[in-house]
């Protein structure tokens, strides 16, 4: 029982290496680099075409709200500094 046990999990990590060196190989594609927008010009007509998609988006009734409780009291047991 036991060496059955231990020969699965040891195929089960063979099986994760093997999946996981597949997946960190780098792809042939190039990878495209982005550059920053210096001109104002270009700036204008980004922030233009943004408020046009905004403007002609079918989500543009939707509103967010939060979704976790309503009454969020009680005692504080994290902080972040």
């Amino acid at each position: 029982m036991f060496q059955r046990k231990s020969l699965s999990l040891s195929l089960a990590a063979c099986l994760f290496l093997i999946f996981l060196s597949a997946a960190c190989q780098p792809s042939s594609e190039p990878v495209e680099e982005k550059t920053p927008v210096i001109d104002g010009k270009a700036r204008l007509a980004m922030f233009e075409k943004h408020k046009t998609m905004e403007q002609t988006s079918e989500f543009k009734d939707n509103r967010w709200h939060f979704l976790g409780p309503k009454n969020t009291s009680g005692r504080m047991t994290d902080t972040a500094i």
